[in-house]
């Protein structure tokens, strides 16, 4: 809510707009051959500055353009390099899993299954990225349809 101090603060700020134009419009219409004089002779700076500030804008914009779409396609590369190392990830985990499930199908239907090195394998950090976004272990290719993990 607006307290009373604001309230005050807004109109007065817009009651010495309001007369500011009031007046310059007084002015403008009681002395129009003084407004003709200054347009004659800013018009010349006036167009300049156009001329310049349109030239800024135009190539500010060209050079925020360009920017933004090295941005999104550096961020398409990177996405697609981020998404290989995902399909990459998800087929060694599907891999692991399958080998579990022939350990689990083989121990059920009775056969010795060597596990003296699974321990071993415990240790590592398989499935994990270093700082630098590079594989610690997994060096295997995605297998068709694999992308979409």
């Amino acid at each position: 809510m607006f307290s009373m101090n604001k309230a005050m603060i807004f109109f007065g700020i817009a009651a010495a707009v309001g007369t500011g134009y009031i007046l310059a419009k007084k002015y403008i219409d009681k002395n129009p051959e003084a407004v003709a004089a200054v347009k004659e002779k800013c018009s010349d700076k006036f167009h300049k500055a156009s001329v310049y500030c349109t030239g800024a804008v135009k190539t500010g914009s060209e050079k925020l353009t360009k920017s933004v779409n090295e941005i999104v396609s550096a961020g398409r590369e990177k996405s697609a390099e981020l998404m290989k190392k995902a399909a990459t990830t998800g087929t060694a985990f599907k891999n692991e899993i399958n080998n579990l499930k022939d350990m689990v199908v083989s121990i059920n239907s009775g056969v010795d299954v060597d596990i003296s090195d699974v321990d071993d394998d415990a240790d590592k950090k398989s499935f994990s990225f270093t700082e630098g976004g590079v594989e610690d272990e997994i060096i295997e290719s995605p297998e068709e349809g694999s992308e979409a993990l």
